[in-house]
């Protein structure tokens, strides 16, 4: 038998497949979202034993090269070497053997990474392929795995099959899908179950194969990630005991659900979790729960304030961000995806069956649901007691919770036919766009130096810091008995400024500070005395200057010294992050650096700027 795609599913195939594989290239080895904490979890499992963390750490070490060419260890976020691939392509899984006593966080059911040890055990094992390779075919795993989810719940879902085929294409939920991560298979089943339970509440009366059906779903549901586990409240509203064909046989759909959920959810949980290893500090979900009963109206407060303060973020991030928000995502993507959704909403295909008033309520309940679920979620399991603020929650997590938003308000006002055609036309053509776009832009930021700057304005600085924390460690005051002096070489050309962090709280109204760029040949660049008082109290110091347009292919020196006691504080890195340079104190080579950025004309101003010269 022949199986005839829909043109939806068409659209879906192309564009997940298109998109995916080029999101899936672009991302560097482990930049999405916990990537390294789910791929040493797979590679647990490629031995066969699902438990996490239960293997012998002797017997079962971690390969260090996946750990090597990580991007979420290196110390600075830059693009990715243009010869990496050259460099490392062909290293083995071995290449640099072993990294011992690794665990990992993922404790999740083993159903939600199995594509990806499949791949790790005969690609990587047996037949021993090259490291990346490997790699980048157990991303396309979970990718192939995320599509056919969602093309089976475009098959079964009874409307809103474009609506639906836009939220599984979100740029963020593209990017999980090309992740290493529990959230590949997770998401996809959400979107099943939904569109599954959806087409079977459809049916007057609930056959045996419809009752295997809803029970296959509810098994998948528990083997899904827990943020999932409000979904079953919605077969429940949907479907009254009536629809059943016997009494008995909602009643063993009932016990089915309770014994899948102390098996699945419960069991796993008991088995699992307690090798999870070190909570987050201040963090205990019974003390949380204890807390929250005793102190209700606080909690309530703090609920409501985090939804407010929060929304526009999260909705934004549920859209589209690049992985750990290292490097900005274009503008242009939230209003195309935005743009695209709205007018999904109004797509009217005859042959698709109409929303009832009660599922419209049943969606929007789930969705209140959902929604506070998830940042409740995170308030027990990732913030400590008793905080007022809720730590941890991602826009990324609401994948799976919007979409109930978008049902219960889809089609409520009818257009004409025609108006529902050109609205299917346009809302297809702003979804792609925002997809080129944020792709494009994935390919910008980690491929290309400065290539972020093609999409928004200012100077491109460097060095990125991963983890930005200036006021954490400081230098001595800056005096007649000590000067600083940081090695620079730059990656870009067209620098024109040097910024350093400062702090002048302490520090003599009446000193004086001297900045200074040069040459290691001896070119003066830029010198300013300031006073202290013009300086931020903690805060950038901006050094300006005329642009040079060969700083990729020089070494600079940047220093900071005074002739009187000056006393301002300059921030230190809290290791040695920029390998590049060192800092020396006076003539001595110190362990640490300044916190300091480069500024370097980039993107569409350089190229502007350029051919005016």
């Amino acid at each position: 038998m022949k199986l005839k795609l829909s043109p939806v599913e068409i659209f879906l195939l192309i564009a997940s497949s298109f998109f995916g594989i080029l999101a899936l290239i672009y991302l560097p080895i482990s930049a999405g979202y916990d990537e390294e904490t789910h791929l040493v979890r797979a590679w647990q499992m490629s031995t066969l034993d699902m438990l996490p963390n239960k293997v012998d750490e002797a017997e079962i070490p971690f390969p260090q090269i996946y750990w090597d060419l990580s991007y979420r260890r290196q110390f600075l976020v830059r693009s990715v070497p243009q010869d990496f691939w050259d460099k490392y392509g062909d290293l083995s899984i071995d290449s640099r053997e072993y990294v011992y006593g690794v665990s990992t966080r993922s404790v999740y059911s083993p159903l939600l990474l199995v594509p990806q040890a499949i791949v790790l055990r005969y690609a990587g094992r047996s037949l021993d392929l090259p490291a990346l390779p490997v790699f980048y075919l157990t991303r396309l795993a979970g990718l192939l795995s995320y599509i056919l989810l969602i093309w089976l719940s475009l098959r079964l879902i009874p409307y809103g099959k474009w609506l639906f085929a836009l939220l599984a294409l979100s740029p963020i939920a593209l990017l999980q899908a090309v992740t290493i991560s529990a959230d590949t298979i997770s998401n996809g089943i959400a979107f099943l179950f939904i569109a599954g339970v959806l087409a079977i509440a459809q049916k007057e009366k609930i056959q045996k194969k419809d009752w295997w059906g809803l029970v296959f779903l509810v098994f998948l549901l528990f083997s899904a990630k827990v943020n999932l586990l409000y979904l079953i409240l919605l077969p429940l509203l949907l479907i009254p005991p009536k629809r059943f064909k016997t009494k008995r046989s909602y009643y063993f759909f009932i016990t089915s659900i309770f014994l899948l959920f102390l098996v699945e959810v419960l069991g796993w949980t008991i088995i699992a979790y307690p090798r999870l290893g070190t909570a987050p500090d201040g963090t205990n979900p019974l003390g949380q729960i204890q807390f929250i009963l005793t102190n209700l109206p606080f909690f309530i407060k703090t609920l409501v304030i985090d939804i407010i303060n929060s929304a526009g973020i999260r909705f934004n991030n549920w859209i589209a961000i690049y992985g750990y928000d290292y490097w900005p995502t274009p503008k242009i993507v939230y209003w195309l995806y935005g743009g695209a959704l709205l007018l999904a909403l109004f797509i009217d295909d005859k042959k698709e069956k109409k929303i009832s008033p009660k599922e419209r309520k049943v969606f929007l309940i789930l969705f209140v649901i959902g929604y506070i679920a998830t940042i409740l979620l995170m308030y027990l399991s990732f913030t400590p007691v008793g905080s007022s603020v809720v730590i941890g929650v991602q826009g990324r997590y609401f994948t799976v919770v919007m979409p109930l938003l978008f049902l219960a308000i889809l089609r409520i006002r009818k257009f004409t036919l025609s108006k529902g055609a050109l609205a299917k036309k346009t809302a297809l053509l702003l979804g792609v766009s925002s997809l080129v776009v944020y792709t494009l832009g994935l390919w910008l930021s980690y491929q290309t130096p400065c290539g972020s700057q093609y999409y928004q304005e200012g100077f491109c600085y460097q060095p990125n810091y991963k983890n930005f924390s200036p006021e954490t460690v400081y230098s001595a005051p800056i005096s007649n008995e000590l000067s600083l002096t940081q090695e620079i070489s730059p990656e870009c050309d067209g620098m024109e400024e040097i910024r350093v962090w400062v702090n002048t709280e302490k520090s003599s109204p009446l000193g004086q500070t001297e900045f200074s760029l040069s040459t290691q040949a001896g070119r003066e660049i830029a010198k300013e005395i300031v006073l202290n008082t013009n300086l931020a109290a903690s805060g950038w110091y901006f050094l300006s200057f005329a642009p040079e347009w060969s700083s990729s292919q020089e070494s600079y020196n940047f220093s900071i010294n005074t002739m009187d006691q000056s006393d301002i504080l300059i921030a230190y890195s809290i290791r040695p992050e920029y390998p590049a340079g060192k800092l020396y104190e006076n003539d001595s080579p110190s362990k640490q650096d300044i916190i300091f950025q480069y500024g370097c004309i980039a993107g569409w101003e350089k190229n502007l700027t350029e051919q005016k010269r």
